[in-house]
């Protein structure tokens, strides 16, 4: 038998490929032509907020549009924490958000706010990832929102989500 390892740290991170298996579905409310929302779950993890080198999902070209993007979960899911990469290009077409928020649909079907722990908050950072966590005991959720509001003059941008869960 052979067995072949990568030959540097880089070359493994190109190759991995993550399957989000607790998600059923994603869903936004626009997507480019020539891309995938799936891709913002592949595990691929950018080096900065400009990396052409990561798959990614914009809105280009609508400008200052507001955007959704709803995860559905495969099983009710206990999230934990939520995290996105925010990406931005060079020429400014596409850059972070002015805001951002999550709602989650309850039992009846009803989107409620999602409950961030009490010293969190949207943050909208560069080159990093954006984390908030549940303040819910027993949060059990099937449908995850994200709300995006771009700044006006330009289209907004997502490298990576990560979405932890206890399940």
């Amino acid at each position: 038998m052979n067995i072949w390892f990568y030959e540097n740290e880089t070359m493994a991170k190109e190759e991995a490929k993550v399957l989000p298996v607790l998600l059923k579905d994603i869903q936004a409310s626009y997507v480019r032509n020539n891309e995938n929302v799936w891709s913002i779950m592949n595990g691929k993890y950018p080096i900065c907020s400009s990396d052409t080198g990561v798959e990614r999902w914009t809105s280009w070209p609508q400008r200052g549009t507001a955007q959704q993007i709803e995860f559905i979960f495969d099983q009710p899911t206990d999230v934990k924490a939520f995290s996105v990469y925010w990406y931005e290009d060079e020429n400014g077409r596409v850059r972070l958000p002015e805001k951002w928020h999550l709602e989650y649909k309850d039992k009846a079907g009803n989107w409620k706010t999602f409950p961030l722990y009490s010293t969190d908050s949207y943050s909208i950072l560069k080159d990093q990832f954006n984390l908030v966590h549940s303040d819910g005991d027993a949060f059990l959720i099937e449908h995850l929102r994200l709300h995006i509001q771009p700044k006006e003059d330009s289209a907004a941008g997502i490298l990576q989500v990560l979405i932890d869960s206890k399940n």
